[in-house]
């Protein structure tokens, strides 16, 4: 999933210049390095089992949302496992 996120991100540099688009692409992996980093230690936290390279960037952001919900563990959990089966 990364690889097709950061191949659609090349594809549109073709407007932006070398150097904007860099720096681009690097602001763009840190930010889904980040949701990624965040989604498993959750899938940890819950003892969910998931490959989070496999997620899409929506299950990713979806995750995120759940973590900074004010629902109870019990439906965090409910909340992470629905993300996983979209």
């Amino acid at each position: 999933m990364r690889s097709t996120i950061l191949a659609a991100i090349l594809s549109l540099s073709a407007t932006v210049g070398f150097a904007q688009d860099a720096k681009m692409m690097e602001e763009m992996t840190a930010g889904l390095t980040m949701l990624e980093s965040s989604a498993a230690a959750l899938l940890q936290q819950y003892g969910i089992e998931a490959d989070v390279m496999s997620l899409s960037l929506s299950q990713l952001a979806e995750i995120q949302g759940v973590l900074t919900s004010s629902n109870n563990d019990a439906d965090k959990k409910s909340g992470i496992e629905a993300a996983l089966r979209k």
